[in-house]
């Protein structure tokens, strides 16, 4: 066929063998066109026109459009290896509501055009291919074999709109894929690869199952993802008013920090793993759960504002600790690690857990209350305005400066220990300033180094010192004890106890 022109209607089925088709104005009712040209067949219209087929069958090499936005209603059929799909501007293939297109041959789109899947329209890959034009996705779009690379921009929206990467297949995108309008990534046994960023909003869902995932730059907005048994990577990952739940044997890491506002993560079971290696927020109404002997890793620090962590059964091992305005509560054998911790307005609940600081730990108007736990800072404890009560509990600092704040030791097994680290009897280790109590039928016990007892504090519960310990006081008396409920007040291991007044009572 020579330079000529077609104009198809339902029903009819043209094929070219050779040259070029000129599809002029097209029809709004079209047939059948299958491309038999071995080396081009080109579907060209001087001014921009949109032509509808019921089927397009591609057989050969190269496929050029100009000036044509066709439609597929019914089959898009490629079965030739390593064919060239090319658009111009002017130019998209649109595959609608009902129609399919199948690509069983490895192919490549590319120029400057669009392609469309249409909501009800399905798209599916077993072979290799690759898109270097726009993308946009309202209807199923299935990786089923071998690898679809999209070189330019991905747009998945509407409620019908999915992307399923099934197993043994592989998606690599280049440039950003944005899954909006309640429009769905899923993964089943495959790789994603979103090396231009992934970006959800607008109800959007991933779901993953045995999938493996990285992605430079990751944000998430009223978005819901679940991964079970998969591995997720991302440089940075930002999620607004979002839902995330880290399954049995999914893994996921954070090189970059994770923000996390107003937002909901919870890990759920003991192989399910979380690390951020640099600093990490949880910010307006945010939750953090873990449960089920989970592992979550903030090595670069985490910072909390008006914000729950809500753990069961969990390990936690975090850089720097900052809460404010915030809620912790651990339970059931929980573990919580950090190197640095800071406290403000913060309520702390723990239940048979272990709470340690490799380095300081302040707080500032918090409350804090500790049941059959372990409480451990290896530095300076600072506490301003807050209240404690221990059950069961134990508590051991290094140092510690308290003022205004109240310690309750509620039974007898529970004790608030200055350890001192082995300093001299002379060496400040601890203050109590104005405002400070302690209270209660368990003990303060005092190891090494001196305490100071400023006008206005009260020690209104048992004490005990050991040989290399010694008090100031600078007024008032030094026990304020029932000793009805406490006795002894105060007991002392050395040779020799001096100056010591027991008031009346």
């Amino acid at each position: 066929l020579g330079d000529q022109s077609f104009c198809l209607d339902a029903g009819d089925t043209v094929a070219t063998t050779q040259g070029r088709v000129s599809l002029a104005e097209g029809a709004g009712a079209g047939g059948a066109f299958t491309c038999n040209c071995v080396e081009l067949c080109q579907l060209h219209s001087t001014t921009q026109s949109t032509v509808s087929l019921t089927t397009y069958e591609n057989r050969g090499a190269t496929n050029d459009f100009q000036g044509t936005i066709l439609q597929i209603t019914v089959n898009f059929l490629n079965t030739i290896a390593g064919a060239i799909f090319t658009f111009d501007a002017s130019s998209a293939l649109e595959i609608h509501s009902g129609g399919t297109a199948s690509f069983t041959a490895a192919a490549t789109f590319t120029g400057s055009g669009v392609f469309r899947a249409r909501e009800g329209s399905t798209v599916s890959f077993s072979s290799a291919s690759t898109f270097q034009i726009a993308t946009e996705v309202s209807g199923q779009f299935l990786v089923e074999s071998e690898q679809v690379s999209f070189e330019e921009v991905v747009t998945l929206t509407g409620s019908n709109a999915l992307m399923d990467v099934r197993s043994g297949s592989r998606i690599v995108a280049s440039r950003t894929v944005t899954v909006s309008s309640s429009s769905e990534i899923r993964g089943t046994s495959g790789t994603m690869q979103f090396d231009g960023g992934l970006s959800m909003a607008s109800s959007s869902v991933m779901s993953l199952t045995s999938t493996t995932v990285s992605v430079s730059t990751w944000s998430a907005s009223s978005s819901t993802m679940s991964f079970d048994g998969s591995t997720v990577t991302s440089q940075t990952w930002s999620m607004s008013s979002s839902t995330v739940t880290i399954g049995t044997g999914t893994a996921m890491s954070v090189s970059g920090g994770a923000q996390l506002d107003a937002s909901t993560m919870t890990l759920s079971s003991s192989t399910s793993t979380f690390t951020s290696v640099q600093a990490s927020t949880l910010t307006n109404g945010g939750t953090i759960q873990g449960r089920g002997g989970c592992n979550m890793q903030f090595t670069g620090g985490l910072q909390t504002t008006s914000s729950t962590m809500d753990l069961q059964q969990s390990t936690v091992g975090c850089g720097h600790l900052q809460m404010s305005s915030s809620t912790l509560s651990a339970s059931s054998s929980t573990t919580v690690t950090a190197s640095q911790v800071t406290f403000s307005q913060t309520t702390v609940q723990m239940t048979s857990a272990s709470f340690t600081s490799s380095g300081t730990m302040s707080d500032d108007g918090g409350s804090l209350t500790f049941t059959t736990s372990t409480i451990v800072v290896t530095s300076t404890f600072t506490s301003t305005s807050s209240s404690y009560s221990l059950t069961g509990s134990s508590m051991t600092v290094t140092q510690h400066t308290i003022t205004s704040t109240t310690i309750t030791l509620t039974d007898v097994s529970s004790q608030f220990l200055l350890d001192g680290s082995g300093a001299g009897g002379g060496s400040l280790v601890g203050s109590l300033a104005s405002g400070a109590v302690f209270s209660g039928l368990g003990f303060l016990r005092h190891r090494t180094g001196l305490l100071r007892l400023i006008a206005g504090s009260t020690i209104g519960c048992g004490m005990q010192l050991s040989p290399s310990a010694q008090i100031v006081r600078r007024a008032r008396a030094l026990q304020q004890t029932d000793l009805t409920t406490t006795n002894p007040a105060v007991t002392a291991c050395g040779n020799s106890i001096g100056a010591t007044t027991v008031a009346s009572g």
